[in-house]
């Protein structure tokens, strides 16, 4: 193709001159039927969902993008996922590629689309629905609400507790490791679906013995990779003595925003 350009002239004036250039074409420079609209309703409407979509995005199109990234272990994070074509793209692609790509996507609650669209779709999808073949996986909904009963200036030992566990959740979905296993109010403990991989909370300020030590002995007792998180001002590796040799553990602080919510509520 012709590349214009404005180059100065030795005249002092600006003209446009032409150079040729080249490159590979994308199939996406094209509009084909396979990255079309209907195609991808056509597909919405395979899964007997509540509601209609005017604008899909086809899984092809979307399949075509993720494969440009080279790496097969990549989180795809879909911020308007309506009627779920990222997820369902990213689950056909892992089963074509034998990947381990992980998606999160997050749709506005209004009128339940997240919940009876996006996340029935992709539900469908990994169990298999009508001659559609199961393509296995496993799928968390999680949905957005205020925490306790209390503004944070009235916030009670229960609200924060709350707050705590709801944090909790978060530095699971960040270690993959969606399903929670134990919670106490001191803390929780949660594993991958099919692997030996944990992840263990300590999320509160006590660390007298007798509170802290069921949580030590507890994550000893864990078999494979275990993820550890200690509610601190400081460094953890004050804890590391606590865990002896206990094999595949990796002693983490609880993030520093998470610390600052906490600390307003107790302010």
């Amino acid at each position: 193709y012709l590349k214009a350009l404005v180059e100065k002239q030795p005249d002092g004036k600006c003209g446009i001159t032409y150079r040729e250039k080249s490159r590979k074409l994308s199939t996406i420079d094209f509009v084909e039927n396979t990255f079309s609209n209907d195609i991808a309703k056509k597909e919405v409407a395979g899964f007997d969902l509540a509601m209609k979509f005017d604008y899909p995005k086809p899984t092809s199109l979307i399949i075509d993008l993720i494969e440009s990234h080279k790496n097969k272990n990549a989180t795809c994070l879909d911020f308007f996922a309506g009627s779920g074509s990222t997820g369902d793209a990213v689950l056909k692609l892992n089963f074509k590629d034998n990947g381990q790509r992980h998606y999160i996507l997050v749709q506005d609650a209004n009128d339940g689309v997240c919940k009876t669209v996006t996340y029935m779709r992709n539900k469908k999808i990994i169990e298999g629905y009508g001659e559609r073949p199961p393509l296995g996986n496993s799928l968390k909904y999680y949905r957005t609400a205020f925490v306790g009963s209390n503004t944070s200036d009235k916030a009670t030992d229960d609200d924060r507790t709350v707050l705590a566990q709801k944090a909790g959740c978060l530095l699971a979905l960040a270690e993959n490791t969606l399903y929670e296993q134990k919670k106490t109010e001191n803390y929780q403990i949660f594993k991958d679906k099919d692997k030996d991989v944990w992840t263990a909370v300590y999320f509160t300020e006590d660390n007298r013995s007798n509170v802290f030590m069921p949580f030590v002995n507890d994550v000893r007792a864990l078999q494979g990779i275990k993820n550890v998180y200690i509610f601190s001002w400081g460094d953890v590796s004050s804890y590391e003595a606590y865990f002896g040799n206990v094999d595949n553990l990796s002693l983490k602080s609880i993030p520093q925003p998470i610390l600052d919510i906490y600390k307003s509520l107790n302010s």
